[in-house]
């Protein structure tokens, strides 16, 4: 996902699902939507439920509750969320390697145009991963300028022992 904000929630049966990250339906307690993070400017935000109400059964950032209003946070070490009380995952901003994102293509850019273009300091990705045994693996990535996949723990979607090279590709 590569866009301003991130829902955390559950998936549901009986219609789409508004979350970005699925906790499966089986965690019944977590909300549609349990918590929102947001991106403004160079800082990562955070806050229970969706922006337009809190959620119904709360929610945690480490051990602190967090509030219905969004709040900076920093994401430089594995942080614990909880959804409710029933689904933990770590969150984790992970620096980009190609700051301010890929090339600018000048052919393809409009430079007569007069356009600014804003090169944000916040690089690289967001990875998400739950706590726990889970059905079948679930990996998030909330994109900001660029996200490795590999056998490195340090991708932001690693696949250990799974033959692929340290960084076996990067997605912009």
């Amino acid at each position: 996902m590569a866009r301003p904000r991130f829902l955390l929630g559950r998936e549901e049966s009986e219609r789409n699902s508004r979350a970005d990250f699925l906790a499966p339906k089986s965690f019944g307690q977590v909300g549609r939507v349990n918590v929102t993070l947001s991106r403004k400017n160079d800082e990562i935000f955070i806050q229970d439920g969706d922006g337009q109400k809190k959620s119904t059964n709360g929610s945690k950032l480490d051990d602190e509750i967090l509030p219905a209003s969004a709040v900076p946070a920093s994401f430089k070490r594995d942080r614990t969320i909880l959804l409710s009380t029933v689904f933990s995952l770590t969150a984790r901003h992970l620096l980009g390697e190609a700051p301010g994102g890929p090339p600018i293509d000048a052919q393809g850019q409009s430079l007569e145009l007069g356009r600014t273009i804003a090169i944000s300091t916040l690089t690289g990705a967001m990875r998400f991963l739950p706590v726990g045994e889970l059905p079948m693996p679930v990996i998030a990535v909330w994109l900001f300028t660029d996200a490795t996949l590999g056998s490195l723990p340090t991708c932001a979607v690693a696949l250990r022992n799974t033959g692929l090279a340290e960084t076996q590709a990067r997605v912009h």
